[in-house]
């Protein structure tokens, strides 16, 4: 409980309610310190598709209007099958990039948003709204998007419903600005993520409780219960739609929440069931004779607990009211397995209904396990409030009846429950030696457990000082060097005897191209942290590519008395790549390994590989340099990072540019890999995919030209 209270925290604030008035959404004098709903009047038009619904100056004054909420009704949605809606942002000047978060809206949906002048863009989707259920894919995956810098927008919404009661779960449109959006993102990955550590911590405890003592029934039912409302959680967090996107389709979605929604009323049902058993009679189904589990065994202030009895009519009228509501559920959940969706929706609104009813049974039941003095009567109802609290507010926010929390809750009323119920059966396995023992090797795993996290979390910040410390250094120098350079430079060509000024202007040229270089990785570091890096992917010609990236390290190589050798087989490859990021990447390669390399050469080899399956090319750089220590490769593509035997000896560069290469590669669809020997040299091979025109030919002059090129650069 007191860990649910430190995480209590961690639970994502609820939307700020900013209304709509007419179609516009007027927030240019607002500052957006947190997530927002829009919410509000917004225009609407249904049973129609064209796409001038999402330009800026559609006229949509004869459009009408709707008020959009979590659940809204009799506004157009769902029983009209397609229906456009439309709002106009007015927005302040010069504010933050802003970031938007759909959860899902059934059962398919699309949102454009347009410019002034600029045409309609479409920035978020999940499924393909369609007029008619054949022209709808469905889909109930959450999305991200992000709205263009502009002070006027107008948002156009199209969404589908064709075969689901009520729309199902409808969500708004959450809208912030990237940092606030982000630090609301973290906190819901927070939340869910303490959610299911507490279910799963939950459902292995006491599944291994009830394996070692099979007649504890009630450690099995914790268990099963947990377990599916950490599957529950999962499913309505959208969280198998991310991971699985193509197994998840709309029917499995729905088929999940109606499966963990029905299993969680019967297993609600065996709770009251185990945890009670004096309450209920032993019962014939089928000819087979189900009784009551063993009863629970409490001790209060070293007396064991003694119960009332019971009335055997009683117990028979509860037990049969206990039997029509675990067959109801067993019939729903039969029912849902057929895995038609609007048939489902049916079912999962009659059985929204018959919670309420189930809590006030199930509050009726332990009122009298608690006027009998059950061992568990206490417990077992206080843990029931907060679920049957939580379970009525979501009822009645699924029927648009309250809208204030703006998100369900009783999946926190659950955990709570669970933890209330995980508590009176350890206090009952207390008792027991065996499984204390048992629960002291478990605290010692898990203390164990937290030592080496907390061990590992110290490492790593540890690493990360180094590492900036290292950046530090290494920009500094960076810095200094080649500005003290063109400073001194500059200072004797100012003077009045100076000698002649080419080699001095050659000097200043190097030391300034030297600090560019540094500014560009340390800009494109900033883009691989933003992720706003453009590629444009076509067929790139590798020998071209490769020969043209050797000609410009050329120099170096001769500078150094290094032997250069190109390596291309066959000389046709053509790659899937951007070009100019392409050319960045092998020529970050192949100058750092002309930059290590002392003595002997290095090779330049392209020819056809595989990576996961897919025909691709190879292009391996090869140095006779001084390698890499085993210990640091896994360190090698951080950024900030450098071997310190190595950077010691250059005392050059500042750990960017594997790095960047690396995302480079990656948002190609590609990859990099090393291998090496210290003192022997290393090995740089990226990967690429295989261009669709890769048996192209190149022609017969280009190819006797770059050969002769070859020539020049191995002498």
């Amino acid at each position: 409980m007191c860990l649910l209270l430190v995480f209590g925290g961690c639970v994502p604030s609820n939307p700020a309610s900013v209304r709509a008035l007419n179609g516009v959404l007027p927030i240019d004098d607002q500052v957006l310190t947190e997530v927002v709903a829009l919410a509000g009047e917004w225009r609407a038009v249904a049973g129609s598709d064209s796409a001038r619904f999402a330009d800026y100056n559609y006229d949509d004054a004869h459009w009408r209007r709707v008020d959009i909420s979590d659940n809204f009704k009799e506004q157009g949605f769902p029983d009209e099958g397609l229906v456009y809606y439309r709002l106009h942002l007015r927005l302040p000047p010069e504010l933050p990039p802003l970031v938007g978060y759909i959860q899902h809206t059934n059962n398919a949906h699309m949102l454009y948003v347009a410019r002034a002048g600029r045409s309609p863009q479409l920035i978020a989707s999940s499924g393909r709204p369609g007029l008619t259920p054949e022209t709808t894919v469905r889909s109930r995956a959450p999305t991200t998007f992000h709205l263009p810098a502009d002070t006027s927008l107008v948002l156009t919404w199209k969404i589908a419903n064709h075969d689901y009661l009520n729309g199902g779960a409808f969500n708004r449109i959450q809208l912030g600005v990237a940092p606030v959006y982000q630090d609301q993102a973290l906190k819901r990955t927070i939340s869910l993520s303490v959610q299911l550590g507490f279910y799963l911590l939950i459902v292995v405890y006491f599944l291994l409780s009830w394996m070692w003592y099979r007649a504890d029934v009630q450690s099995l039912v914790i268990a099963l219960l947990s377990a599916v409302m950490a599957l529950r959680s999962l499913a309505v967090a959208g969280v198998f739609e991310y991971f699985f996107p193509e197994a998840t389709t709309f029917e499995t979605r729905i088929l999940l929440e109606a499966v963990t929604f029905f299993s969680m009323i019967g297993l609600l049902g065996l709770l009251l069931w185990s945890f009670l058993p004096r309450l209920f009679a032993p019962v014939t189904i089928a000819g087979y004779r189900f009784r009551p589990p063993s009863d629970l065994v409490l001790h209060r202030r070293g007396k064991r607990i003694a119960p009332r009895e019971i009335s055997r009519r009683v117990r028979r009228g509860l037990t049969w009211v206990l039997v029509a509501v675990l067959s109801t559920a067993f019939l729903l959940l039969t029912l849902s397995l057929f895995n038609q969706p609007l048939f489902t929706s049916y079912l999962i609104w009659a059985a929204r209904w018959m919670v309420p009813l189930f809590l006030v049974i199930s509050i009726g039941v332990m009122g009298v396990g608690l006027w009998s003095q059950q061992p568990l009567g206490r417990i077992l109802i206080a843990g029931f409030v907060p679920v049957f609290v939580t379970g009525l507010h979501d009822v009645w926010y699924a029927a648009g009846w309250i809208t204030g929390a703006g998100m369900y809750v009783v999946g926190y009323g659950f955990l709570l429950f669970i933890l209330v119920q995980c508590y009176a059966v350890a206090r009952r396995n207390a008792h027991n030696e065996d499984l204390a023992r048992q629960n002291a090797e478990l605290f010692k795993m898990e203390v164990h457990r937290q030592t080496e996290e907390l061990r590992e979390t110290a490492q790593a910040a540890q690493a990360a000082n180094r590492a900036k410390s290292q950046f530090l250094s290494a920009v500094s120098h960076e810095l200094r060097s080649p500005l003290a350079s063109i400073l001194g430079y500059t200072r004797l060509l100012q003077e009045e005897d100076a000698p002649p000024a080419d080699e001095f202007l050659e000097a200043i040229q190097d030391n300034a191209n030297r600090l560019l270089r540094l500014v560009n990785d340390v800009l494109d570091a900033a883009r691989v942290e933003t992720n706003s890096f453009s590629f444009d992917l076509a067929p790139v010609e590798v020998q071209a590519l490769v020969h043209e990236v050797v000609a410009s390290v050329h120099p170096v190589v001769r500078q150094k008395k290094l032997t250069l050798t190109v390596d291309i087989s066959p000389p046709t490859l053509l790659v899937q790549a951007d070009a100019d990021r392409l050319r960045q990447v092998l020529l970050n390669v192949l100058s750092n390994a002309v930059k290590f390399t002392n003595k002997g050469g290095v090779t330049v080899r392209a020819y056809e590989a595989s990576l996961s399956g897919i025909p691709a090319c190879a292009i391996a750089v090869r140095d006779t340099g001084p390698g890499i220590a085993p210990g640091f490769v896994p360190h090698l593509f951080k950024p900030f990072t450098q071997e310190p035997r190595t950077y010691n000896q250059t005392l050059e560069g500042a750990g960017l540019g594997l790095s960047i290469a690396l995302e480079m590669v990656r948002r190609m669809e590609g990859e990099i890999t090393v291998d090496s020997i210290p003192d022997e040299g290393a090995v740089f091979t990226v990967f690429l995919p295989l261009s669709p025109n890769a048996g192209l030919s190149q022609s017969a002059g280009q190819v006797e030209r770059l050969q002769g090129d070859r020539a020049i650069w191995e002498d």
